[in-house]
């Protein structure tokens, strides 16, 4: 084989190759740590929720992966799911863009301050929880009942 050849199929190789890693990269969701959960009880300690540092997880609910955030504005824990009420059936979550968080398909940016009002129907779905003590809890039932109303359109 000619040696222009080889450097055309070996320059193929390396693109397709290339192509597929992007694919598989674009195509599954993010996996963080599980989170501490006791007595059917997501329980994380309230000092290791620093002010505007989204802290993700991963919980796997009856075979489901299931994402969701634990932050602090302005004092004040809060815990959404990784899912945007529009943008949901594509599930790519969000990423931290400095002091808002982004919508990984669809780009909207939400200060942080913000996540509550979201932006039309391209907001964050709250997960509801509690502070008790120096603790911050959110039972696992809540989450997948608020997973399911997702999945099922209820939340919109």
């Amino acid at each position: 084989m000619p040696a222009s050849a080889s450097a055309l199929a070996l320059a193929l190789a390396f693109a397709l190759a290339l192509a597929l890693l992007t694919l598989a990269s674009c195509s599954s969701r993010s996996t963080y740590s599980a989170p501490p959960v006791r007595d059917g009880v997501v329980t994380v300690k309230t000092s290791e929720i620093a002010e505007g540092k989204p802290v993700f997880y991963s919980i796997d609910i009856g075979g489901e992966k299931i994402n969701f955030f634990i932050v602090r504005i302005d004092g004040k824990i809060e815990s959404y799911l990784d899912a945007c009420r529009k943008c949901y059936p594509y599930r790519k979550g969000y990423r931290i863009d400095g002091t808002a968080l982004e919508c990984v398909y669809c780009g909207v940016h939400y200060p942080l301050k913000e996540l509550k009002e979201g932006l039309g129907s391209c907001s964050p779905v709250i997960l509801h929880g509690g502070q008790e003590g120096g603790e911050y809890r959110i039972s696992v039932e809540t989450i997948r009942e608020t997973w399911r109303k997702l999945q099922s359109g209820g939340m919109i």
